[in-house]
């Protein structure tokens, strides 16, 4: 399967060194980009960056295409708490990590963070509250 659309955050500034996006997210028919002429595997090899930034590489830097920021995308890299709860049904992705003894996650009541330290529990119930594992 191939790929048809790429999205991923830009820099502000086009004359700024091109650094990896913080988000980028890939759905299905372009795949002569993700092959990039077989130099995929070793074009990220020489970049050291994650596959994901790999592509976005390819794609904008060395193809010359532009990718399209979709605000409701969102990484691990961005402050998952500053998502509003009144916008969390209008959301395509959600991510967390972990930094040191903090959660990097949606702020959403539900499950017990000792259960659900990540939210997606909570998160899903709150978007899906009909599911018999949901706490009413």
């Amino acid at each position: 399967m191939g790929f048809n659309v790429l999205i991923a955050l830009r820099p502000r500034n086009s004359r700024q060194r091109w650094s990896p996006p913080p988000l980028l997210a890939a759905a299905p028919g372009i795949t002569e980009l993700v092959v990039f002429g077989g130099k995929f595997i070793s074009t990220g090899e020489k970049i050291r960056l994650p596959d994901d930034v790999t592509m976005g590489y390819i794609i904008e830097h060395l193809l010359k295409k532009p990718l399209t920021v979709v605000d409701q995308f969102h990484s691990h890299l961005e402050p998952m708490k500053f998502i509003r709860r009144e916008i969390l049904e209008d959301q395509i992705s959600f991510s967390y990590a972990r930094n040191k003894d903090e959660w990097n996650v949606v702020k959403i009541e539900g499950f017990d963070t000792k259960y659900d330290t990540n939210r997606f529990l909570s998160l899903h119930c709150f978007l899906f509250p009909h599911f018999n594992f949901c706490p009413r």
